[in-house]
């Protein structure tokens, strides 16, 4: 009866040194983690990400020419993490502005072209790059009825 107890106390001890290491090691794994953590500095927003896949889709160069909205938001989602709703919504209508009277959404959607544009260019997505240029001239163009009134 005593060797048990010994080899039990025993078989506590490695239990309790192990659960130790394994402690251990996972916090070195969660300081290396931070230290290699990916900068995320050239991540487009919810919009431009959208717009990336509308002018995907609109030269041709997404496998879904048309369909539901729903399953290309899921998609989005899952290269960025993005809200699925959101994504949702911005492809029913990507070029779509809130009612403004000074030309400031129309800014902020010929600047968010210009970003997804620029990712195009490096890519050598030109057919992309061609219909965003369409785009931005008609926004330039509704820029100068409010630079008018």
């Amino acid at each position: 009866m005593g060797w048990t107890r010994k080899l039990g106390k025993y078989k506590g001890d490695i239990f309790k040194a192990f659960e130790e290491h394994k402690f251990e090691e996972r916090l070195k794994n969660l300081e290396n983690r931070e230290k290699t953590k990916p900068k995320n500095t050239n991540q487009g927003t919810t919009r431009q990400t959208t717009l990336a896949t509308h002018y995907m889709r609109k030269a041709m160069r997404f496998p879904r020419t048309e369909g539901t909205h729903s399953v290309d938001a899921g998609f989005i989602q899952f290269l960025t993490g993005r809200n699925k709703d959101e994504i949702r919504k911005l492809l029913s209508n990507p070029l779509k502005r809130s009612d403004e009277k000074d030309g400031k959404a129309t800014l902020a959607l010929i600047k968010d072209l210009d970003v997804v544009k620029e990712q195009f260019q490096a890519i050598g997505f030109f057919d992309g790059v061609d219909l965003i240029n369409d785009d931005i001239e008609v926004l330039q163009n509704d820029l100068k009825t409010f630079k008018e009134v």
